[in-house]
């Protein structure tokens, strides 16, 4: 890195609003509109202020950037195993359009999942080096606090009390207790692991926000009410529990923090976490997956299309007593399972894995450079991938941007690592055994971090 660079990625560390407007108008416009994009896709400031929604802001923004990348100069590089599972999606999921039970409800669903393709290349080509990781990161970071924030203001406006729906996030992906409940599973592990690398490297009242944010998504997802979000969230505990070199220190902490949830968590909740499993909402949903198992055992290949399960459903598996006879699989995976047959399911599981190997290199280039920002950032987006994989099981999000765009990230990281190495091994020969030794292990040291 040039002393150049080096002394602006300081400023950045120390969060000088100043050195991230210096990257944002610096980097080129495709960044700044992938960064404008992200800000209208999540935050929604046309659907809170209904007097300027009139234009399609998030689809000008990303035909946007997506233009302006297309032009620029810059190596475009999406090069992944990753990558490689998606274009294996875009084919799966035309094939399923294609066999559909009602071809003409697809198109919206598909238009949706291939957005989420551009979204991926365009965060994988652009996010490509550490300062503008670490801005957009900032940035998807401040978005989901505006989102958690709000969620504990609003559970403390009613007294922290009982509320069956629980509290919601912003208009669009979030405005389901169950969908925020998983962005938050996602955002809370991310924005610790960012609060752990910038503690001793910026002010004390900032590291005191810092601590701030990953408590208030914590928060938020005892707000949501969300069964879901709360296994999700013991599931982020326990894989960071088992990653953690202090696990004593880390065990002592969890059970003060579980004790104080379980103080704050009104008795109704509490009693609505117990009859898991026995209740009409847990056998509504028991019952779907049976029956999206079911379907993909009878069309394999192809599933019932792209958003075609609303009316096959319903149509051939008339509900049973006391059932609802509506409503969606909830679960991400009965979703792939039941629209796009075993090859959706190969497909997502393809996606998952390629992104926890990435996270394993990336840590491991990390390591081999002692470069703690590969390490830290790593270890949150793993355990986030965690908690976004067990969250999800219990609500349909497989066509919302939690996968997509968190993927995106994992990939973009392990690009910038990889970025490094080269650099790394052009000053510095003697290391680049220890280096390549990284790129081929695997993950097999991660438990050291």
């Amino acid at each position: 890195m040039s002393r150049v660079r080096r002394s602006e990625m300081a400023s950045l560390i120390q969060l000088q609003p100043g050195a991230v407007m210096r990257v944002l108008a610096g980097e080129g416009p495709a960044f700044a509109l992938l960064c404008l994009y992200l800000f209208i896709e999540y935050v929604r400031p046309q659907s809170i202020y209904p007097a300027i929604d009139i234009l399609p802001y998030a689809q000008l923004s990303i035909l946007a950037a997506l233009g302006a990348r297309l032009l620029t100069r810059e190596r475009i590089d999406v090069a992944s195993p990753t990558t490689f599972w998606l274009v294996a999606f875009l084919a799966v999921l035309q094939v399923s359009w294609w066999n559909a039970y009602n071809p003409a409800l697809s198109g919206e669903r598909v238009t949706t999942h291939v957005v989420w393709v551009v979204v991926y290349f365009l965060i994988v080509s652009t996010v490509n080096t550490r300062e503008r990781f670490f801005v957009f990161l900032l940035l998807y970071l401040l978005w989901n606090l505006k989102m958690s924030q709000h969620g504990v203001r609003a559970w403390a406006a009613r007294g922290f009390g009982y509320d069956r729906w629980g509290v919601s996030g912003g208009p669009g992906w979030f405005d389901n207790a169950g969908d925020l409940g998983v962005e938050m599973c996602i955002f809370l592990p991310v924005a610790f692991c960012f609060f752990l690398f910038l503690k001793k490297r910026c002010s004390r009242w900032k590291q005191t926000a810092l601590a701030m944010v990953p408590m208030s998504a914590a928060l938020t997802i005892l707000a949501t009410n969300s069964r879901g979000a709360l296994v999700g969230m013991a599931a982020i505990v326990l894989w960071v529990g088992l990653a953690s070199r202090k696990r004593f220190r880390f065990v002592v902490l969890a059970i003060m923090v579980s004790i104080a949830a379980y103080a704050i968590i009104p008795e109704k909740q509490i009693s609505r976490i117990e009859a898991s499993g026995e209740d009409e909402t847990s056998n509504n949903r028991i019952l779907r997956w049976g029956v999206g198992i079911e379907i993909m055992m009878d069309k394999p290949w192809t599933g019932v299309g792209p958003a075609n399960w609303v009316i096959y459903y319903p149509t051939h598996y008339p509900p049973e007593k006391g059932l609802e006879m509506y409503g969606l699989q909830h679960s991400m995976y009965i979703d792939a399972a039941s629209e796009y047959g075993v090859p959706g399911v190969v497909v997502l599981f393809g996606i998952i894995f390629s992104a926890f190997m990435a996270n394993a290199k990336t840590r491991n280039l990390g390591r081999a450079l002692g470069d703690e920002f590969f390490v830290f950032f790593s270890l949150g987006l793993d355990a986030a991938l965690v908690g976004l994989l067990v969250s999800a099981a219990f609500v349909s999000v497989f066509n919302y941007p939690f996968l997509w765009v968190h993927v995106a990230f994992i990939v973009a990281l392990n690009k910038v690592a990889a970025a490094a190495y080269v650099r790394h091994e052009a000053t510095a020969p003697a290391v680049a055994g220890a280096v390549t030794q990284a790129l081929t292990t695997g993950g097999r040291t991660w438990r050291r971090a």
